[in-house]
């Protein structure tokens, strides 16, 4: 399988109000993706992070150093228990964490994950799962 990538990208600027459609017309287009300024790449268990600003790539390397990341996730608590937890460097789900949670936070850009449909089998046709679980079927599959 090929390696799971994260775009990142700055924030999108506010845009002011936009006009409510006439009834019975369409609604306006999405705009456009932002550009991506960096990338951020996992593949076996290795992080890459490349852009053509240095100064980004190196935030990003530190963003993703191999510490512990704290998500307040309540997929991963007990039943009746509540806060943050800790996820250990190393894994898939760690990757995904810090790119969600410490990367924004130190960096300020926003991820976007990108499928990769050139390699591993994505499917389309398989959108009843969430991503998560998808990445995790196609990381699972290359071992």
């Amino acid at each position: 399988m090929s390696a799971l990538r994260v775009e990142f990208h700055p924030p999108r600027e506010p845009a002011g109000a936009a006009p409510a459609p006439a009834p019975g017309s369409k609604p306006p287009p999405p705009p456009p993706p932002v550009p991506a300024v960096a990338v951020v790449t996992w593949e076996e268990g290795r992080v890459t992070a490349d852009s053509d600003d240095p100064d980004i790539a190196a935030r990003l390397r530190r963003a993703f150093r191999a510490t512990p990341v704290v998500v307040d996730d309540p997929a991963r608590r007990y039943p009746g228990t509540r806060g943050a937890s800790i996820l250990q460097p190393g894994d898939l789900e760690w990757f995904r964490a810090v790119a969600l949670v410490r990367a924004p936070a130190e960096t300020g850009l926003i991820p976007r994950f990108v499928p990769n449909p050139s390699a591993g089998g994505y499917d389309p046709a398989a959108n009843y799962r969430p991503f998560a679980e998808q990445v995790e079927r196609l990381d699972a599959r290359r071992s």
